[in-house]
């Protein structure tokens, strides 16, 4: 069986194109960027925004190579940012893709390097991963595959087929992904077959060994680096329902627990720093595997869509119902703010206290424009909003991929192969507990650094 788009198991490595002109230009807008030297030996120069908040920063159309066919390419993302504020991208063409391009884009809006040609597989469901690993760039699709972050550089390939001891492709209830990364530069990869989970560990040399076996409960719906350290991975069963299970980077076992939630079927898993919680629950399962606490005022079934955790293990929350929400470490509501329209993305938490929300009104289709807007952290007012015209519809609820990067930006795509940036008031920050910046990608279902 094969899946539209994400069907894959790549083989190798692909082509790469060296630094592109800057095709779609990097408009400077209102905001203006201003070249800053970084000190260190941290790939491309950051730029550092000049505008107030809220301002554009820039604005790119990212481009297909030059054997792909321009009005069948389309480029997702961004996926992950670095350390200098640089963000990805991958491009597919056609529902079946034989191929897939990734490109990297600086924190001035051009476009740094891309690589072409990387294959694709089959395999029957993915759930695929991109995420900074010190200074590589690694995609987990069907295979994995890592890139120099600096040039895009093919580093090495993993075929998970050797470590599953199948043709994955042939296994219909096979399931891919996702992955997530530790500080040492370890990439840990959830799979399953028809009989068994495994996580497999890939070094940051690209030596790849299986540290964890466990019957397959049902479908695989997450895989986080957690606080503690360990890796949890959570599954839709038919059996146990909502079911946790967690181990050590070494595989040993941690806990397996069953609980309730509010919803049927769950979405991705967030660490705090002392909780799990699922973000579409919303429920809470401490470290250890039991109820953490429960939320007052409950809210509805399936209320949450994404949430970001912040220090002392506040909970910022978008939720399903245009409306914004932050919970205390113990579950008490702290503030509510309802939201123009139903929130596409975010929330991102930055350091200087903004919670930056990507809304727009799914009323009418196609969605000709976005609204960026920020809250206070602490009392849930609008500190600024910016309306954005669009290129073309746009991704459903909560999908809309959008990073708040270390060059101040928040970055989105508008449809039609373009990516902004808007300026915010600071980078992500350093204290929040999920998603992390220290473990090198701004992505709810990846790394959190350990």
């Amino acid at each position: 069986m094969r899946l539209p788009v994400l069907a894959l198991l790549a083989l190798g490595c692909g082509s790469r194109t060296g630094l592109l002109a800057p095709t779609g230009d990097a408009a400077s807008a209102d905001g203006g960027t201003s070249l800053q030297d970084s000190g260190a030996d941290v790939g491309p120069l950051p730029c550092t925004p000049t505008g107030p908040a809220g301002s554009m920063a820039w604005q790119l159309a990212l481009e297909p190579g030059p054997m792909a066919d321009a009005g069948a390419m389309t480029f997702t993302g961004p996926w992950a940012a670095d350390p200098t504020g640089a963000t990805y991208y991958l491009g597919t063409a056609g529902a079946y893709p034989s191929t897939y391009s990734l490109i990297a884009v600086d924190a001035c809006g051009h476009a740094m390097w891309r690589t072409d040609g990387t294959p694709y597989g089959e395999s029957s469901e993915i759930r695929p991963t991109l995420l900074v690993d010190g200074d590589a760039v690694v995609v987990q699709i069907g295979a994995v595959d890592a890139f120099d972050r600096r040039t895009g550089d093919h580093l090495w390939n993993v075929s998970l087929d050797a470590l599953a001891g199948e043709k994955l492709a042939s296994d219909d209830q096979a399931e891919i992904g996702p992955s997530a990364a530790a500080a040492d530069g370890t990439v840990y990869v959830s799979f399953e077959t028809a009989t068994t989970m495994m996580i497999a560990a890939i070094t940051a040399a690209g030596a790849p060994s299986v540290v964890a076996r466990t019957p397959n409960q049902g479908d695989l719906i997450s895989f986080i680096l957690d606080a503690a350290g360990h890796l949890d991975v959570l599954f839709n069963s038919a059996l146990q329902g909502s079911y946790v299970e967690s181990f050590t980077r070494s595989g040993s076992a941690v806990f397996a627990a069953a609980f309730s939630c509010q919803v049927t079927f769950l979405g991705p898993m967030a660490s705090a720093a002392s909780f799990l919680v699922m973000q579409t629950g919303p429920c809470v399962l401490s470290l250890q595997g039991t109820t953490a606490f429960t939320f007052s005022p409950a809210p509805e079934p399936g209320d949450f869509a994404a949430m970001v955790v912040g220090a002392q293990d506040r909970l910022y929350v978008n939720e399903s119902t245009a409306m914004a929400s932050s919970y205390d470490a113990s579950g008490r509501r702290r503030w509510t703010t309802p939201l123009p329209h139903y929130g596409l993305g975010g929330p991102l938490l930055s350091q200087s206290g903004e919670v930056i929300f990507l809304e727009a009104d799914l009323s009418s289709r196609p969605i000709t424009r976005v609204t960026v807007a920020a809250l206070d952290s602490a009392s849930g007012s609008t500190l600024w909003s910016r309306d954005v015209g669009t290129m073309g519809d746009l991704a459903t609820l909560g999908t809309t991929p959008v990073l708040l990067t270390n060059a101040r930006q928040a970055v989105f795509g508008i449809g039609g192969n373009v990516v902004v940036a808007l300026v915010a008031g600071g980078p992500p920050d350093p204290a929040a507990a999920w998603p992390t910046p220290s473990g090198g990608v701004d992505s709810r279902n990846a790394a959190r650094g350990q």
